[in-house]
C-alpha cells in the first residue's frame, strides 16, 4: 500500500485523473452537454462538475463557472487550470443574480 495520498500523485497533480463523488458527475450526465453550448455551473466549486462538463464540451462553447463563496474561487481556479479547461470564466455571484 502506498504512503502516498491519491490526491498527491504527480499523475493526479499534472490533470491525469480526479477525485469525483457521484454527486458531482451524475448532474452533468444528466445535462449531457454538447460542443458549442453556452452552460452556467451556479455552484461550481471545488470544480468537479465545471472541469467534466468542460471535457464533454471539449473545451469548446462557454462554460461559465460561479461560486457565490469567494473563499471556494482559489480550488476552483486551480482544478480549472490543472485540468485544461480554455473554455470557462470563474465568476462570483450570487447565483439567484444570474440572468
Amino acid at each position: 500500500m502506498s504512503k502516498i495520498s491519491v490526491g498527491a500523485t504527480p499523475e493526479y497533480l499534472a490533470g491525469h485523473y480526479v477525485l469525483q463523488s457521484a454527486a458531482s458527475f451524475l448532474p452533468v450526465m444528466a445535462l449531457a452537454p454538447q460542443e458549442n453550448e453556452k452552460v452556467l455551473d451556479m455552484c461550481a466549486s471545488p470544480g468537479g462538475k465545471s472541469t467534466y462538463i468542460a471535457a464533454l464540451m471539449k473545451n469548446t462553447g462557454l462554460l461559465v463557472a460561479n461560486d457565490a463563496n469567494v473563499k471556494r474561487l482559489a480550488s476552483l481556479t486551480g482544478n480549472i487550470h490543472r485540468l485544461g479547461v480554455r473554455n470557462s470564466v470563474i465568476t462570483n455571484f450570487d447565483g439567484r443574480k444570474l440572468r
